[in-house]
């Protein structure tokens, strides 16, 4: 079990922490670094330019950019467990209504963090932050649905954030979106993240030069209009493995009861 933690924090870490977390991944595991790590790390991660998603939120502190959100009500936002492992609720604020880090937008304060129910066995990585204030609803700030029901195989969904265009890129000041295909759970057990994955996870499928990337933890993946799951893990960074979402379908009736307004 020790070594399962072990696997997920550096996974965690691979999105969301330090810049050496694929070396301690790949010793762990015992992956070769002679093609994928060495050479395609430093591809970028396929994204696109973003037009305003009005539930895309970004979480920051000292006004900078560490990890997504999706605002689901005028008090909450959902992201993930792991974006307050180094930031405090205290010190962070959620920037909602812009596309751009560096122009527009609101800033509300936390006033509380809610994650769920973690245990040894199933590290769940899905958590709901209050704003102090209600937020302000508009063109460019409106909650997205939640999905309670699971994505079909090979669906295209849509991933959006801030997060580095290279592993150890700079994060970006305009958001970016990609296309991705959600990968078949049993197909992704078989898979590098297969030994971690839980029940409340969903993966989508690794193409070399897209996916997901340090920053973009803790945002929304969606398919439709709705949103269907929130970044958790992945190996740095679009590099041909699965990318790993806390899945929202699961979380469904837990997201609904602690977030009344």
């Amino acid at each position: 079990m020790k070594l399962k933690l072990f696997v997920v924090y550096c996974l965690l870490q691979s999105i969301h922490g330090f810049d050496n977390s694929e070396e301690l991944f790949t010793k762990k595991l015992n992956i070769s670094t002679d093609d994928p790590f060495k050479s395609a790390v430093l591809y970028i991660v396929g994204g696109h330019n973003a037009s305003i998603h009005p539930f895309q939120c970004s979480i920051q502190s000292n006004r900078k950019h560490y990890c997504g959100c999706a605002v689901i009500n005028s008090k909450f936002v959902l992201t993930a467990t792991h974006c307050f492992e180094d930031h405090s609720p205290e010190s962070s604020t959620i920037l909602v209504g812009t596309n751009d880090l560096n122009r527009g937008g609101m800033r509300y304060e936390i006033e509380k963090l809610i994650p769920y129910e973690d245990t040894e066995e199933n590290p769940n990585d899905i958590a709901l932050v209050k704003v102090k204030v209600p937020i302000q609803f508009n063109e460019n700030v409106l909650p997205i649905e939640l999905d309670d029901k699971e994505v079909p195989d090979n669906a295209v969904v849509q991933l959006t954030g801030w997060g580095r265009m290279q592993a150890r890129g700079t994060t970006p000041n305009k958001l970016q979106g990609v296309d991705l295909t959600v990968l078949a759970f049993d197909e992704c057990k078989k898979t590098v993240v297969g030994d971690v994955l839980i029940d409340g996870h969903m993966c989508t499928k690794g193409v070399m030069g897209i996916g997901a990337c340090k920053g973009d933890s803790g945002g929304p993946l969606t398919y439709g209009k709705k949103l269907v799951g929130i970044v958790s893990f992945g190996i740095p960074c679009g590099i041909g493995n699965p990318d790993v979402y806390s899945k929202v379908s699961y979380y469904f009736d837990w997201i609904k009861k602690n977030s009344q307004t």
